[in-house]
């Protein structure tokens, strides 16, 4: 009895404490430089005019889609952007033209940790550097 009671005592500290069952994830900062910002946790996403965040402007994402069109409040962020960060367990959909259509890719975060693309340093969404007019951020609930 007394063995049960230490092996079941024995457990409950383990999984209480981190041990056996209770692995945390570490996360991982990917961020190009300290002047990028944490994506908000209110966010979708944020992107910058810059590969490293020190210029031009940044735009919190929401949820949802966005146009960047001629004679918009969005129209300076057409065909300028350079880094994207993607709050964990979203997805962040870029398009070429501002119908949403046109050359895109789907960049998706980790289920648990934020991920950071800066496009034109990034094989495989090299040709979306600086030629983004739409997109569209979902994140899962």
């Amino acid at each position: 009895m007394e063995d049960s009671i230490f092996i079941f005592l024995s457990i409950f500290i383990l999984t209480t404490r981190g041990g056996v069952g209770n692995r945390r994830e570490q996360l991982i900062d990917e961020r190009p430089s300290n002047s990028c910002s944490v994506v908000p946790q209110f966010a979708c996403a944020i992107a910058y005019d810059s590969h490293d965040c020190t210029g031009g402007w940044k735009l919190v994402i929401p949820q949802g889609q966005l146009r960047f069109r001629w004679f918009s409040s969005f129209w300076s962020y057409r065909n300028d952007m350079d880094t994207v960060g993607i709050r964990a367990g979203c997805t962040l959909l870029l398009f070429s033209n501002s119908d949403f259509n046109g050359n895109s890719v789907s960049i998706n975060a980790y289920p648990t940790n934020d991920r950071w693309v800066v496009l034109a340093e990034t094989a495989g969404y090299q040709y979306m550097a600086e030629d983004v007019e739409s997109l569209q951020c979902v994140c899962r609930a």
